[in-house]
């Protein structure tokens, strides 16, 4: 498809969209960047030919999302000197908190924010998440204080 327009709405009732992106030409394409979303939330997409005289053509086309912040700094990998460290990160099987004393419990999420684990009982510091596919996950930890610190890790 050549000459598109791509839209992003919030529900299918309405018509306002919530971005769009008239790639102006043949040869170009539309981009959209949304920020500030919330994990989760589901957006709806719409692609059509921009259909002026003689203006673009029909066909297959291809769609592509991505999370410019599952990269890794090293500064998240280990956290700052006084915080709770995950390691090894990447991990295989298991992943060991470095500070489990004021540890209340931790809240596995994937990198959408979708609830994959709740873990209520640290009987020690070495978590084995082993069954979680490959990919980039969120350790929250919650402290007996009420306070939490979360955790960006990899699994191999």
């Amino acid at each position: 498809m050549t000459d598109t327009v791509v839209s992003v709405f919030a529900d299918c009732t309405s018509t306002t969209s919530i971005a769009c992106d008239d790639d102006s030409g043949t040869g170009s394409f539309s981009k959209i960047s949304l920020t500030n979303q919330t994990p989760g939330t589901v957006l709806y997409i719409s692609v059509s030919r921009y259909s002026n005289a003689g203006g673009g053509t029909d066909g297959s086309f291809m769609i592509s999302a991505y999370d410019a912040s599952l990269i890794l700094a090293t500064s998240e990998i280990s956290r700052k000197e006084n915080g709770i460290k995950a390691y090894p990160n990447p991990f295989v099987d298991e992943v060991t908190i470095s500070d489990i004393a004021n540890v209340n419990k931790v809240l596995v999420n994937d990198i959408s924010g979708k609830l994959i684990k709740t873990i209520n009982t640290l009987e020690s510091a070495t978590l084995r998440l082993g069954e979680l596919k490959s990919g980039a996950y969120l350790l929250t930890l919650e402290m007996k204080d009420g306070t939490t610190q979360t955790i960006k890790v990899l699994k191999k």
